[in-house]
C-alpha cells in the first residue's frame, strides 16, 4: 500500500511533535501501513457482515401464513423500519454537532484495540487516528462507514428478497380497522411518486382492490406489480438514499482529512495564514541532547486555585468545565480573531485553559508561545495528551511552574 506524501510528511511532524520515542522513518511508515490496512480490512469486515445479516433477516420479513399472504405496509416498515430509525438518531446527532474527541469514537476505540492485539506502536496509532480520524475528519469518517454497512445490509436484504419472490408465490395483502380503501390508494401513491420518477409501475386503484384481505382470487399482474413495488421501494429509500449519504460523507471526510494533513504540513500555521501577526521565530538548532527533559506537572485539585485570573478556553470543542472554572468567566480563544486581539491587548493574571484530550498542533504551539510572555498560568484539562502538552510547552520555552495540571 503507497501512502501519498502529503500524508507521510504528515506523519513525521505529528510524531516528532506528539512524542518523544525514538522510531525510525522507514519502521514508522511500515508501523503505520500496518495501521492503515488493519483499519482497511476492519471496515471491509464491518461492511461485509452487515451484508450477511441483512441476507439472512429479509427471507424472516417474508414469512407468511399458510395462504402465503403477505402484509404489504408492514412488510414495508420490516424492511426499511430499522433503516430509517438509525437514519433519524444519525440526523439528530448531525443537528446537536456533538463534539468527540479522536480517540473516543467506537471505530477507534475499536481499532485501538486490535492494534494493541496485534502489537503495533501505540504513538503509530495515536498518529493514525489523528490525521485519518481528527476533528470533525472522524465525524465524517464514522459517517461514511455507517451509511456503507447500512447500504451493504439494505443492498443484501434486496437481494435476498428478490431470490425469495423468484422462488416464492405470495399474495399481497392489506387490511384495516380505521382506514378507508380511499386512504390506501392515496398513501400507495404517495410513496410511490419517486420509484414512478424512476420508471417503476405504481399500483393502481384496481390492484388495491383486488389486494384487500378476503379477496380470494389475485390476478397474477397484481403480485408481480406489487412485488416490483415492494422492491423498488426497498431500493430507492434504502439502499440508493444510504449509497448517496456515503458519497456526501466520503467528500466531506476527505475534505477535512486533508485540512489536517494540511496542518501538519504547510509552512505556516492555520492561524498565521488568517492573520500575519501570529508567527513562530525560526526555530533553534539544539540537539536532543541539548534539551532538558520536561519537569514534572504540578495540580490543580478539581478546580482553579486563583480566583483573580481571567480564563481563556483555547480551542474549545467539549462542554465548559464549569466546576473546575470555580465561578470563573472563562471567554474563547477559537479563532484567530480572537486571538489576535489576546495579544494585542495584554493585562494581567490571564490564564489559558487547553483540552489535553486534543494532541497539540504546529499553529497551537506557536500562538501559546507568543502568548506566554502576558499569561500568568496554562491549565492543562484533560488526560489524553497531558504529557504531551506539558513537554510541548516546555520545549517552547515556558516555564515549568506556569503549566498546570487541572484535574477533572
Amino acid at each position: 500500500m503507497t501512502l501519498k506524501k502529503r500524508e507521510q510528511q504528515a506523519i513525521l511532524q505529528s510524531l516528532k511533535q506528539n512524542t518523544s520515542a525514538k522510531i525510525t522513518s522507514t519502521s514508522l511508515l511500515e508501523s503505520y501501513t500496518k495501521v492503515v490496512s488493519l483499519a482497511n480490512s476492519l471496515q471491509i469486515a464491518l461492511i461485509v457482515l452487515f451484508g450477511l445479516l441483512g441476507a439472512m433477516a429479509a427471507p424472516i420479513a417474508f414469512n407468511s401464513n399458510d395462504q402465503q399472504q403477505l402484509n404489504i405496509f408492514w412488510l414495508l416498515l420490516i424492511l426499511l423500519g430499522t433503516h430509517f430509525l438509525s437514519l433519524f438518531i444519525w440526523l439528530i446527532g448531525c443537528l446537536k454537532r456533538t463534539n468527540v474527541s479522536a480517540n473516543h469514537h467506537w471505530f477507534n476505540v475499536l481499532l485501538s484495540k486490535l492494534g494493541r492485539t496485534m502489537r503495533l506502536p501505540k504513538e503509530v496509532i495515536e498518529a493514525f487516528l489523528t490525521l485519518r480520524f481528527g476533528s470533525s475528519a472522524g465525524t465524517w469518517g464514522v459517517a461514511r462507514l455507517l451509511h456503507c454497512c447500512w447500504t451493504s445490509y439494505l443492498l443484501g436484504g434486496l437481494l435476498s428478497a428478490v431470490l425469495f419472490l423468484m422462488t416464492h408465490q405470495v399474495h399481497f395483502i392489506w387490511e384495516t380497522t380505521l382506514l378507508t380503501q380511499q386512504d390506501f390508494h392515496s398513501l400507495t401513491q404517495s410513496i410511490s411518486t419517486l420509484p414512478s420518477w424512476l420508471g417503476f409501475p405504481a399500483p393502481s386503484a384496481a390492484d388495491i382492490a383486488f389486494s384487500q384481505v378476503g379477496i380470494d382470487q389475485q390476478p397474477e399482474d397484481t403480485r408481480k406489480t406489487w412485488a416490483i413495488w415492494v422492491l423498488a421501494c426497498v431500493f430507492i429509500y434504502g439502499v440508493l438514499l444510504r449509497l448517496m449519504l456515503a458519497v456526501l460523507s466520503h467528500i466531506l471526510y476527505h475534505q477535512k482529512r486533508t485540512a489536517v494533513w494540511h496542518s501538519y504540513t504547510s509552512n505556516k500555521p492555520l492561524t498565521a495564514q488568517v492573520s500575519s501577526q501570529i508567527v513562530d521565530p525560526a526555530p533553534t538548532n539544539q540537539s536532543d541532547s541539548q534539551i532538558a527533559p520536561p519537569r514534572p506537572l504540578e495540580s490543580a485539585e478539581q478546580r482553579l486555585t486563583t480566583l483573580d485570573q481571567i480564563c481563556y478556553l483555547f480551542e474549545w470543542s467539549k462542554s465548559v468545565p464549569t466546576d473546575a472554572l470555580n465561578g470563573c468567566n472563562a471567554a474563547s480563544l477559537n479563532n484567530a480573531e480572537q486571538q489576535q486581539a489576546y495579544l494585542q491587548h495584554p493585562s494581567d493574571h490571564r490564564a489559558i485553559i487547553i483540552d489535553a484530550d486534543i494532541s497539540p498542533d504546529r499553529g497551537s504551539l506557536r500562538f501559546l508561545r507568543q502568548a506566554n510572555a502576558t499569561t500568568e498560568s496554562f491549565y492543562l484539562h484533560g488526560n489524553a495528551f497531558v504529557q504531551v502538552w506539558n513537554q510541548a510547552l516546555q520545549e517552547r520555552a515556558i516555564a515549568p511552574h506556569k503549566i498546570i495540571h487541572l484535574k477533572d
